[in-house]
């Protein structure tokens, strides 16, 4: 089973300077986090304070189809999870992982043998998270 974990469903402005000697990006933090009206700037140091990081994604065969991911939140402030995009459909959640704790979160009742599953989990503040995984066969 193939895993992948990203973050590029998360629109986003950020302020960049691209240094050819380095070939590397630099944020400009005093800009970027200078230049947001309140109340985005308050919002901001909640989002950045939320990390969720997934383990391996199950896909399960038996009985009713599931798809699970354990979740751990490794920030240090509790981490809600409103709602999950699944194949183009919107479902809510109450979800709350505390800091410094896991969870197994049930992202979808039914499966496609061998299809690339897509899922995008929406926090409180509104930080997205990308899962994508291959299902086994």
């Amino acid at each position: 089973m193939e895993f992948w974990h990203c973050f590029c469903c998360r629109p986003a402005v950020v302020l960049t300077q691209f240094k050819k000697s380095e070939e590397d990006f630099e944020i400009d933090k005093e800009m970027y986090s200078g230049s947001l009206p309140e109340p985005f700037k308050s919002n901001s140091v909640a989002i950045e304070a939320e990390k969720l990081t997934f383990g391996q994604i199950y896909f399960t065969k038996k009985g009713e189809r599931g798809v699970y991911v354990v979740a751990e939140n490794t920030g240090t402030s509790p981490i809600e999870i409103l709602e999950e995009r699944i194949y183009g459909n919107v479902y809510q959640l109450q979800t709350v992982i505390e800091p410094r704790t896991s969870q197994q979160i049930r992202l979808a009742k039914g499966w496609l043998p061998e299809s690339v599953f897509v899922a995008v989990l929406i926090t409180k503040n509104g930080k997205m998270y990308c899962l994508t995984a291959l299902a086994p066969a």
